[in-house]
C-alpha cells in the first residue's frame, strides 16, 4: 500500500506547525508585547522631552526677567552710602532738568522691608517749581532706568506764585552678595 506524497507532505507540515510554529508564535506574542511597552516607554520619554524643553524655554525667560529686574536696582556690592548718594545726584538732576530748583536734600538710613530680597533707599528733598515742571519731573522719573517710588508727597502753595515740593522718593539695593 502506498501512501500519497500530499498525505506526507501534510503530516510533516503539521509536524512542522506543532513543533516549530506554536512556539514561534508564543515568540512573536513577547515581542509585540515588548514593542508595545517599549513604545509606551518612547511616548512618555518624548512627552518628558517636550515638557523639558518648555521647562528650559520658561527659565531662561525667567532668567532675562530677573537680569532686566536686577538692572533696575542698585548692585549688593556698592556700599548703601554710594547709592544713596547716586539716588541723591539722579533725583537732583531730574529736577533741574525739569526746571525746578532744589532747595535742600538729605538721605534716609537704608532698610529692608518685610521679607523683600533688597534694601530701600529713601531720599527726602524740597524743590520749587510751576506745575508743569513738577509735572515734567514726575514724568521724567517714571521712565528713569532705576526703578524708584514716591511713597511721601506734599504740595503746598509758595512764594511768587511758585508750588513747593516735599518729597520722599526711594531707589532699591539688592543685598550683598554672599560668598
Amino acid at each position: 500500500m502506498r501512501i500519497p506524497k500530499e498525505l506526507i507532505i501534510s503530516i510533516f507540515f503539521l509536524a512542522v506547525a506543532i513543533w516549530d510554529l506554536n512556539p514561534r508564535m508564543a515568540e512573536y506574542a513577547e515581542l509585540r508585547d515588548e514593542l508595545s511597552r517599549l513604545k509606551k516607554q518612547y511616548a512618555r520619554e518624548l512627552l518628558f522631552q517636550g515638557g523639558h524643553e518648555e521647562i528650559e524655554k520658561e527659565l531662561e525667560a525667567a532668567l532675562q526677567v530677573d537680569a532686566d529686574n536686577r538692572k533696575k536696582l542698585y548692585p549688593g556690592n556698592m556700599p548703601p552710602e554710594t547709592a544713596l548718594n547716586q539716588l541723591q545726584d539722579l533725583l537732583k538732576h531730574t529736577l533741574q532738568s525739569s526746571g525746578m530748583e532744589v532747595v535742600n536734600s538729605k538721605w534716609g538710613s537704608p532698610y529692608k522691608k518685610d521679607k523683600r530680597n533688597f534694601y530701600v533707599l529713601p531720599v527726602s528733598f524740597k524743590a520749587e517749581g510751576d506745575p508743569p515742571q513738577i509735572e515734567d519731573f514726575f514724568k521724567r522719573i517714571l521712565f528713569l532706568e532705576k526703578a524708584l517710588n514716591c511713597p511721601v508727597m506734599n504740595i503746598t502753595k509758595g512764594a511768587k506764585g511758585k508750588l513747593s515740593l516735599d518729597a520722599t522718593v526711594t531707589g532699591y539695593q539688592l543685598p550683598p552678595e554672599e560668598k
